[in-house]
This record gives C-alpha cells, structure tokens and sequence, in this order.
C-alpha cells in the first residue's frame, strides 16, 4: 500500500512509488531501463478483467484520471 495526494500526486508519482515498493533494491541506473516496461492498469475484480491503461496521460493528477481510494490497479 502506498499513500497518495490525489490533487498533487501525478500517474508517473504513483508509478515511482509502487516500482520503490515491488522493486526496493533495483538501482537506478536499471530503472531507467526497466521503466517502460511496467505500467499501472485499472482492474475490475468482480469481473477479473483488465481495464483503462493510462497511456499518454501520465502526467495528469490522480483526481484527473479519477484514480480513487480502493480502486484497484494492477502492476504489469
């Protein structure tokens, strides 16, 4: 779990801090590299289905891209 600001806090924020979270020990310089290969998804559970990507708008706050507490998203 990690906390967010949805006002302040953009998609590429929340991407950083859940890339520190499931890849505490990766350095830098391997980051850059690995970087484009994650993305945030939206996922439906009920359904167990993937959803919205995000692509192009990674820059928008999290209340922009109507990222909510309790949505979930998936790392892939």
């Amino acid at each position: 779990m990690v906390l967010v600001d949805r006002r302040t806090d953009t998609y590429n924020s929340l991407k950083k801090l859940a890339m520190d979270e499931y890849f505490p020990d990766e350095k830098e310089a391997a980051r850059k590299f690995t970087w484009n290969l994650y993305r945030l998804r939206a996922y439906n559970v009920q359904f167990s289905i993937m959803l919205d990507t995000y692509e192009d708008r990674e820059d928008m706050t999290l209340e922009q891209l109507k990222i909510y507490p309790m949505k979930t998203l998936a790392l892939e």
